[in-house]
């Protein structure tokens, strides 16, 4: 019997084997090749202006449209050296980062050229860059206003059919105007979606001055829309002092300056005429007359909370008040961030003693944020208009607060009470470096005056 019979069935027999994986050098030699004429079979000259030189493996392993374009016997341009391709203008100087990705596999998307990297990838078919660069959109629409492109990318959503970032873009630009008016996209909006805008009542502004003042310089570009624009803007509800400024600050186009000045005279009329008298000639519930959400110190009251972690079930006291028109409101607001402990003191007899001691008690404990609040010495008639408290929710992105989420409240009756205003599962959302930030805004909606019959 041979030693190798000998061997016991247990051991089996095998041949060594490793795995030599030098992938990583592999894929490190391609950036080296990008826009290198050593071994490039193909030039790309884009818009006249820009030469890359490439290689066709790399391309067409990448984009079904490139392999269409080079390989198919249908295109004169497949077996050309030279390709001569037309991209929109605000693609161009981010094709050559788009082209180097084939090579990479890598590029740094920001709000500036998100979307024409986006929109070169769409084109061509380059299905997984195409998803991150409207993922990097839907997480940065809330971005401080020098860099925000949310107009941009609410266009792209509604042409590319993506609800998720047309909606997100849509929230954003009604709750952040201050931020929206002041970005590089403003003057670039469309005119329908501007027109569409300035209809909402839930907009998020300064003041009705703020949204006039940007209606005017979109309108520098498009003066032949100013009775179509500026009819949006609600003239009743600014502050005559606000106006007042703003008309001899200098409007340059004199259409536009007749048309505020027109319409200004409501401005006047309406803070300074009894609002009974005011109903007789104008249809008050109607838009013109209606409040949206200002943050101006007359229409609210901005609410911050730091060491959020270390507060306790202490309710909070807010006051401020409003003025719409000539009505004055004092608002009173008690909020529990934290939760609402109610707890109560019995006197007590000692049977052995004979003397009395206090006991406390807790009513409720509850961990939901209970917010209660009324309105008070309130100047008008009540049949004349109703109230209604907004609350705004921010969240802190990229190095700012930005309205994320508003709730609002009709009042009914003398006292009211929100059971629970950030759900437990919602709360930790609103609450960043430790601090949580709301804004309070109180609102009068008048109802159609019904004078009394003699």
């Amino acid at each position: 019997m041979s030693f190798f019979q000998q061997v016991p069935a247990m051991y089996k027999v095998s041949e060594p084997d490793q795995l030599v994986d030098h992938q990583q050098q592999l894929i490190g030699l391609f950036p080296g090749l990008f826009d290198s004429e050593e071994f490039s079979d193909l030039l790309l000259v884009v818009n006249s202006s820009l030469q890359i030189h490439t290689h066709r493996l790399l391309l067409v392993t990448q984009s079904s449209i490139f392999r269409t374009m080079l390989c198919s016997q249908h295109w004169p341009e497949a077996q050309q050296s030279t390709v001569h391709l037309t991209e929109d203008d605000q693609c161009l100087p981010h094709f050559q980062d788009f082209l180097r990705y084939f090579y990479t596999g890598t590029i740094n998307i920001t709000t500036a050229s998100a979307l024409p990297v986006c929109m070169l990838a769409d084109k061509y078919h380059v299905t997984s860059l195409k998803k991150s660069c409207e993922g990097f959109m839907s997480e940065n629409v809330g971005t401080p206003r020098m860099y925000n492109r949310a107009i941009s990318w609410r266009k792209y959503g509604r042409l590319a059919d993506r609800p998720e970032l047309r909606e997100a873009c849509d929230k954003f630009i009604a709750w952040n105007m201050d931020t929206v008016i002041s970005s590089p996209d403003w003057t670039s909006i469309d005119a329908d979606d501007l027109h569409h805008l300035l209809k909402r009542s839930d907009l998020v502004v300064a003041n009705e001055v703020s949204l006039l003042k940007a209606a005017v310089d979109w309108l520098t570009d498009h003066p032949e829309q100013t009775n179509d624009v500026l009819q949006n803007i609600r003239f009743p509800v600014m502050k005559p002092s606000e106006l007042y400024q703003y008309q001899f600050s200098g409007i340059g186009d004199k259409s536009i300056c007749s048309y505020v000045e027109r319409k200004g005279t409501l401005t006047y009329q309406a803070n300074s005429v009894d609002i009974k008298i005011l109903s007789e000639h104008n249809n008050i519930p109607s838009a013109p007359f209606s409040v949206r959400l200002y943050k101006a110190s007359d229409s609210g009251c901005p609410w911050q909370l730091e060491n959020y972690s270390a507060q306790g079930k202490a309710p909070h006291q807010i006051r401020f008040t409003t003025k719409t028109l000539l009505a004055e409101c004092t608002w009173s607001i008690t909020f529990h961030p934290k939760g609402e402990r109610v707890t109560m003191q019995f006197q007590r007899l000692n049977s052995y003693s004979g003397y009395c001691y206090t006991e406390e008690q807790i009513v409720t404990d509850t961990d939901n944020t209970v917010l209660i609040w009324r309105v008070e010495n309130c100047s008008l008639d009540k049949s004349l208009h109703d109230h209604r408290l907004a609350v705004l929710l921010h969240t802190f992105h990229n190095g700012e607060w930005f309205v994320s989420a508003v709730k609002t409240f009709s009042s009914a009756g003398a006292e009211n009470r929100v059971e629970d205003l950030i759900p437990q599962s919602e709360r930790q959302q609103y609450v960043s470096n430790d601090t949580m930030r709301l804004h309070f805004i109180g609102q009068t909606e008048w109802k159609e005056y019904q004078p009394t019959a003699l």
